[in-house]
């Protein structure tokens, strides 16, 4: 998958709280979701062995997860992707 970064200031229909992006499914497409994850890639860029990423059973979550997925592979960092292993592969690493 290849995406382009889109500008998070005209994403205003989406908001951001403490468990991330908030907003209807039909909202959070493949250039939003990988969007939101490279600025999160710039801000914690260098301080972990890799990012994890993990998801919840939703139907919509296996392709949230793929733009995110995809937003890890450009930057170079080195991903883990699992659905059960989240808690034992953050404990394991020094991943954030």
């Amino acid at each position: 998958m290849t995406f382009s970064p889109m500008s998070l200031n005209s994403i205003s229909y989406l908001k951001f709280g403490t468990n991330g992006a908030r907003g209807l499914v039909s909202d959070m497409t493949n250039p939003v979701c990988y969007s939101f994850a490279s600025a999160f890639l710039q801000s914690i860029a260098g301080e972990g062995e890799c990012i994890i990423v993990g998801h919840d059973l939703r139907p919509s979550s296996p392709k949230i997860a793929g733009a995110c997925l995809a937003a890890v592979v450009s930057s170079g960092q080195r991903v883990v992707y699992t659905l059960q292993g989240v808690a034992h592969f953050l404990r394991r690493s020094s991943a954030r």
